[in-house]
C-alpha cells in the first residue's frame, strides 16, 4: 500500500543547493517512490543556535510503498555520505539534514524516529514550504492542515523564498 510521505531538508555548510539538489534526485529515483514534488528552496536563519550559517530549506512529497524504518536507514546513509557524523552536538551545523515529517496517517514514536515530527508545527522553515506543495495536507496527531499550522505558528523567524 503506498503511503503520502513528506521530508524536510536543510543545509548550511558547503555548496548547500548542491547539498539538498543531490539528496532530491537521489530520494525522488528510489524504488517503491511516485508522484514526487518539490517545494523551492528557502533561506531561514538557524533557529536554535544563532552561531552559524544560514540554512537553506525544502520540504519534499511523494508517495511510498516503503516503510518509515528502513526509509529512516536510507536518509541517514544520505546524510552521513554528506559528511553529518552521527554523533554530533544537537542543532550544530550541517551539510545535510533530512527529517521525516509525516508517514501516511502513521503516528508512531521509537528511540530513533517519531511520526509525525515532534516539532513541525513549531517550525516556519518547514511550514513555509511545506505549504507550497501540500497546504491542503491534514498532519495526523495535530489534526490540522498544514497552512493552518502556518497560520498558527508561532516562530517569527524569516524563511525567504529563494530564485
Amino acid at each position: 500500500m503506498s503511503e503520502l510521505v513528506f521530508l524536510s531538508l536543510g543545509s548550511n555548510l558547503g555548496n548547500r543547493i548542491r547539498n539538498i539538489a543531490n539528496a532530491v534526485r537521489v530520494i525522488s529515483e528510489l524504488p517503491n517512490i511516485s508522484n514526487f514534488s518539490s517545494a523551492p528552496n528557502y533561506e531561514s536563519e538557524p533557529l536554535y543556535n544563532p552561531d552559524q550559517p544560514s540554512f537553506l530549506n525544502t520540504v519534499i512529497g511523494f508517495n511510498s510503498a516503503g516503510n518509515p524504518d528502513d526509509f529512516f536507514k536510507t536518509i541517514t546513509r544520505l546524510e552521513t555520505a554528506a559528511d553529518r557524523p552521527r554523533q554530533r552536538e544537537k542543532n550544530s551545523p550541517r551539510k545535510l539534514d533530512i527529517d521525516i515529517l509525516v508517514w501516511g496517517n502513521r503516528i508512531s514514536e521509537s528511540a530513533q524516529l517519531t511520526i509525525p515530527h515532534q516539532d513541525l508545527q513549531n517550525r516556519r522553515f518547514v511550514l513555509v514550504p511545506w505549504n507550497d506543495i501540500a497546504s491542503d495536507f491534514l498532519v495526523p496527531k495535530i489534526n490540522m492542515k498544514v497552512r493552518d499550522l502556518l497560520s498558527a505558528c508561532v516562530d517569527s523567524s524569516q524563511v525567504i523564498k529563494q530564485n
